[in-house]
């Protein structure tokens, strides 16, 4: 039957209008200004906040990774691991259509299932692979003494890489596979790399997270956006042909994170990243954390400040803090504290109390039995006083 309001499309007639059109190839030719894509992230506010980002952006990390690449590096054979809500997906997608590589998909089971992906890996004999950190720890401990000989590029990217043991044994038992730690908010995608070329036994358990790509620059500024000294922490900033547009739609937001660069020709922007970081010696930079209160969990970016708020507009809580703790080696959580409600914390109490008084009841009831015959080798000294 027919639904209220809906519109009826006559099928047949509109095949028939279709067929009136050309069938030639559309021949677009954007430009680098034009936008590739919004890619949505989190907000203090907590609504998340579409990125607006351009060819210039996406065509410019291409080049990079893969235009001067030999053929065998440009056509391998790459896994689609990340979903489209990831900039990530864009490199895994382009880097095999614009090159001549094979694409293969992925099962939601496998992707979440360390020990299928690593099946899926063998028996497809996958060369390149994008991972976050977390998804790279959990291959690691499945995979890590077996050998994937197809396997040759591991990037990682969304989250600080550290090298645990099981990384360090996975990288050993698979020798020609190389590892890069890539750097990049999702306002200018990819920004920095660094390539982990050395002996795995070598390798630093906090790699930094490189040097600028190609026409990128990335500046460590203090707070009036001036040059830090080398070793000095300061905040990270992006210029050049990673930064977006902006906000969509937001433009108060926009201007505060979007900000001219006074290391450019006039006009030119450069993104304030949030990031803490330091410029070390032999040129690479060092990632020391978030200025404010946004941290990383499995590669997602959460604001603790949102699940501050929600917490405190539940009945019976006054107040809260959110914070983000290690518990074992790499296993990231978020632990929240509640200040509860004066009168909800009496009634809770109570109510435990009362449910504390009942069990006891229930224990004394089965020590002593129902005829008061008390097992003989239970010690029930001090249980009367407990139960009264």
């Amino acid at each position: 039957g027919e639904v209220a309001g809906a519109e009826t499309l006559a099928l047949d007639e509109l095949r028939a209008h279709l067929v009136s059109f050309s069938s030639d190839p559309i021949e677009a030719q954007p430009y680098l200004e034009q936008l590739a894509y919004a890619i949505f992230t989190s907000g203090s506010t907590g609504r998340p906040k579409a990125v607006a980002v351009t060819h210039r952006c996406l065509t410019n990390l291409m080049n990079w990774q893969f235009g001067e690449s030999d053929n065998d590096r440009r056509s391998m054979r790459t896994l689609q691991f990340a979903s489209l809500n990831f900039d990530v997906s864009f490199q895994e997608i382009f880097s095999s259509l614009c090159y001549g590589g094979e694409l293969h998909l992925i099962h939601q089971e496998t992707q979440r299932d360390a020990t299928l992906l690593t099946e899926l890996l063998a028996s497809e004999r996958i060369e390149r692979l994008f991972l976050p950190f977390v998804a790279l720890e959990n291959l690691a401990e499945a995979a890590y003494d077996r050998p994937l000989p197809g396997l040759r590029e591991v990037v990682t990217a969304g989250e600080q890489l550290r090298i645990t043991p099981r990384i360090a044994a996975f990288f050993s038992c698979n020798a020609r596979c190389s590892l890069e730690n890539q750097y990049g908010p999702s306002e200018t995608h990819v920004v920095t790399a660094y390539r982990l070329n050395d002996a795995v036994e070598t390798w630093r358990a906090l790699p930094p997270i490189g040097t600028a790509i190609a026409n990128t620059q990335v500046y460590v500024l203090d707070d009036e956006v001036k040059p830090v000294p080398m070793g000095m922490r300061g905040e990270l900033f992006i210029g050049g042909a990673g930064v977006g547009r902006g906000y969509l739609g937001r433009a108060a937001q926009t201007a505060q994170k979007f900000v001219p660069d006074p290391f450019g020709p006039a006009g030119l922007r450069m993104y304030r990243t949030g990031d803490f970081a330091r410029s070390l010696p032999d040129g690479n930079i060092e990632f020391l954390g978030r200025v404010d209160h946004q941290v990383k969990i499995r590669g997602f970016r959460v604001e603790l400040g949102e699940i501050e708020a929600t917490l405190r507009e539940q009945p019976g809580v006054r107040d809260a803090i959110v914070v983000a703790r290690e518990h074992g080696v790499g296993e990231k959580r978020i632990v929240a504290y509640v200040v509860p409600v004066f009168e909800a914390a009496e009634r809770a109490d109570r109510q435990a109390e009362l449910e504390h008084v009942a069990e006891w009841r229930d224990l004394y009831a089965e020590t002593y039995g129902s005829s008061g015959e008390q097992d003989p080798t239970f010690n029930v000294a001090g249980w009367g006083s407990s139960y009264t």
